[in-house]
């Protein structure tokens, strides 16, 4: 069954509503929001209830996690030594968090149940301006837990993919701030001196996204550069990543599951 009732706010955001013009209203509006500011934040999108029961599921899953350290470009590319060595495209910042797989997270859980509802299908798709969205076929990619424990980051870079869903489920005590520099590039406009000056310091153009646990967001990080800052305290930042494809049956490839989860499947 289909329902999200007990475990989303569904009052607040009617993404199952009978009234069909309440909700392409609703969904109209989340779309210009996105469209228009890159990000489109839902604050409080679970029940108390859901949220507890999703919380729990991602410190049960924590232990499971596969923890990274890694060097990168804010791009997540290869290295290009055609650059300069202090140009942003060579620059190499230093990430540390820890993934937890789909296979290790509950199958029978309020997180999986959020996941395959072809509800929150349709709204993704529709404020994304994609024909549909689908699940991922392979065992570890579809729904992820991202863990970022104390003394750990996500450096500054881009996604490589169109957009990002995200569920915070637990906040860290102190740190672990999402922060983005909102379109500081375009399909046509590389801006290395904007991102150059973020790299040596420049925080004119930083924003911070007011998270808490239970919020949704879907952000468009391609565009916007972003970064987790260090979390500190002894509670972990659990966040729910929903990963999509407009085509059906796809598989992340087997080179990229090894980096994020050290293992292919």
């Amino acid at each position: 069954m289909d329902s999200l009732t007990d475990i989303v706010d569904l009052d607040r955001y009617p993404i199952q509503s009978a009234d069909s013009a309440k909700l392409r209203g609703f969904a109209a509006d989340c779309r210009r929001q996105y469209r228009d500011q890159g990000v489109l934040l839902l604050t409080r999108f679970l029940t108390p209830g859901g949220l507890e029961r999703m919380a729990g599921e991602a410190r049960a899953a924590a232990p499971k996690s596969f923890r990274q350290v890694k060097q990168h470009n804010v791009y997540l590319c290869e290295d290009d030594p055609s650059f300069e060595p202090e140009h942003p495209r060579r620059r190499r910042l230093r990430t540390s968090n820890s993934t937890v797989a789909d296979c290790d997270i509950a199958a029978d859980g309020a997180l999986r149940r959020l996941y395959g509802s072809p509800a929150i299908r349709r709204f993704f798709a529709t404020v994304t301006g994609k024909p549909g969205l689908y699940p991922y076929t392979d065992p570890l990619s579809p729904l992820n837990l991202g863990v970022t424990a104390k003394g750990q980051t996500l450096a500054w870079h881009f996604d490589r993919s169109d957009f990002a869903i995200t569920l915070l489920l637990q906040e860290a005590l102190r740190g672990g701030q999402f922060e983005y520099v909102s379109r500081i590039r375009g399909d046509h406009r590389d801006n290395y001196s904007g991102i150059e000056n973020l790299l040596d310091g420049d925080r004119s153009g930083v924003q911070t996204l007011d998270m808490r646990a239970g919020t949704l967001v879907l952000f468009q990080g391609r565009y916007s550069i972003h970064r987790v800052t260090r979390v500190e305290g002894d509670q972990d930042r659990l966040l729910a990543v929903l990963s999509y494809d407009e085509r059906p049956d796809q598989r992340m490839p087997a080179y990229t599951q090894k980096t994020f989860y050290g293992r292919a499947a």
